[in-house]
């Protein structure tokens, strides 16, 4: 089976405190252009306005930092 050549770009970021005031101005250009955008539930719903509506928003509640919580993992 062959391999498809997929291009892109994936970008990890804190929300820190939720106020979009203090994410930087790297943060919303890129929330501004994703078109997927995975996020757990602490990022604020002010922070998730800022992705273009018809892109995909989508919650893992069941995700978990390696070493803390239950250690269940969502397939993508």
């Amino acid at each position: 089976m062959q391999a498809l050549a997929m291009k892109g770009k994936v970008y990890l970021m804190g929300a820190g405190p939720g106020d979009t005031d203090l994410l930087t101005v790297k943060a919303v250009h890129v929330l501004r252009a994703a078109e997927v955008v995975l996020h757990d539930d602490l990022v604020s719903p002010q922070i998730l306005e800022l992705v273009r509506p018809g892109r995909g928003r989508f919650r893992g509640d069941s995700w978990r930092c390696v070493g803390h919580g239950s250690g269940r993992r969502r397939k993508l």
